[in-house]
């Protein structure tokens, strides 16, 4: 059970969910701040923009996401089979500040290339 604590009742909801558990069970409970992740709309802007880059470059926008990810995000090592592989990290957890600035960086590289990108309000992603 996870608890959005944002207000007094919600938060005696789970102080009282906490105090109807059976202690012959072990339980984890974890605080922790809640971290927005990135919304929708920047989800779709930053596939948007993808296109035209993708266009322009000769890259497909899968391609192009994978490059961004590792360039913007950074890579991790993962061991398979014994052999050791450099991937990028995922672009899913980022915080909705994180997204924009990893969508500045898409934007810094279309503006290099001299491309125009569409703007979310221009189709009413928002």
């Amino acid at each position: 059970m996870q608890y959005l604590l944002i207000d007094n009742n919600r938060r005696n909801n789970a102080i009282s969910h906490i105090n109807s558990l059976d202690l012959q069970r072990n339980y984890e409970v974890i605080i922790r701040p809640y971290k927005k992740n990135r919304t929708r709309t920047q989800n779709n802007t930053m596939w948007m923009w993808y296109d035209p880059i993708a266009e322009y470059t000769g890259y497909t926008p899968e391609e192009l996401h994978e490059l961004f990810k590792g360039e913007f995000i950074g890579y991790e090592f993962y061991k398979y089979n014994g052999f050791s592989y450099l991937k990028p990290k995922t672009s899913t957890t980022l915080t909705v500040k994180g997204m924009a600035i990893f969508l500045e960086k898409v934007m810094a590289v279309a503006n290099f290339l001299e491309l125009r990108l569409p703007m979310p309000d221009d189709y009413n992603l928002n």
